[in-house]
């Protein structure tokens, strides 16, 4: 992707009067998030395939005019045109594992529990989450952060400086979180699927399976989950789901689609 349209794709975001801001799913093994509702995506008929980002990002988000990503242990590296970057210090030990924009600010979490947010990538401060469990997931849409973690964690914010626990009904690590349909869906370990339209009451899907799921995007109409092999998911609704063969999705990792962020093993 050449720097002209990394640019050109970064003003056409700032200007989409959308009702989610920007996406950010930590998905754990080289998902690409597509753009579906949300700003922070390059144009429709973009070829995202050789974009240029830091090689040990998790995970990245869109805002403010500016790419913030996470991954290289408690470090942020900050980009304004998605080819140069620059590191800085989070001001936490803590290994950061996924990032979303939302409510002019950008909400980075991680192990320990630790959430931190900033308005300019650069300067971090920690809000209590009251948990210690790792965190795995996050994803801003419909004015309300999730994030999502182990033993079952779910934390929800609307300006991502307070949380509040939410009974997920599951001491399973919950992986990523993704939102569609007016529906908000998280996977995680042995084949749990949780969604929820509030946030707050958590339903568990219908998978017939129970392989450990660590991704999950919403595109093309349907939600659609991956295990860190051959497996793939899709619903429309996030209670109901369909098993597809080996291949027999293409991976979003070789679609050449429109993408937002890129998220890699936690």
């Amino acid at each position: 992707m050449t720097r002209e349209l990394l640019l050109s794709w970064m003003l056409l975001a700032d200007s989409l009067p959308t009702p989610c801001p920007a996406r950010s799913i930590d998905d754990g093994f080289g998902t690409l998030l597509r753009r579906e509702g949300c700003r922070g995506a390059p144009p429709q008929g973009t070829d995202s395939s050789n974009e240029i980002v830091a090689p040990n990002f998790r995970c990245h988000a869109f805002g403010q005019g500016i790419f913030v990503g996470v991954g290289a242990g408690p470090f942020v590296q900050i980009s304004t045109d998605g080819l140069t970057w620059t590191q800085h210090d989070s001001g936490t030990p803590s290994s950061l594992r996924a990032i979303a924009y939302g409510s002019g600010l950008f909400v980075a979490v991680g192990n320990e529990g630790i959430a931190l947010t900033s308005s300019d990538g650069i300067d971090w401060t920690s809000r209590n989450t009251e948990t210690d469990e790792r965190l795995r997931g996050i994803v801003f849409c419909d004015n309300l952060f999730i994030a999502v973690g182990y033993c079952g964690t779910i934390i929800t914010s609307r300006d991502g400086i307070r949380w509040t626990h939410r009974n997920s009904g599951t001491e399973q690590r919950l992986q990523a979180v993704a939102y569609g349909h007016g529906v908000f869906v998280t996977v995680g370990w042995k084949g749990i699927i949780l969604f929820s339209r509030d946030g707050r009451r958590w339903t568990q899907g219908k998978t017939g399976t129970v392989l450990c799921l660590c991704s999950i995007e919403f595109r093309d109409g349907q939600f659609v989950a991956h295990d860190a092999v051959s497996t793939t998911l899709t619903s429309i609704n996030g209670a109901t789901w369909i098993k597809h063969a080996q291949n027999s999705l293409q991976s979003p990792t070789a679609s050449g689609s429109p993408m937002e962020t890129l998220c890699l093993k936690p």
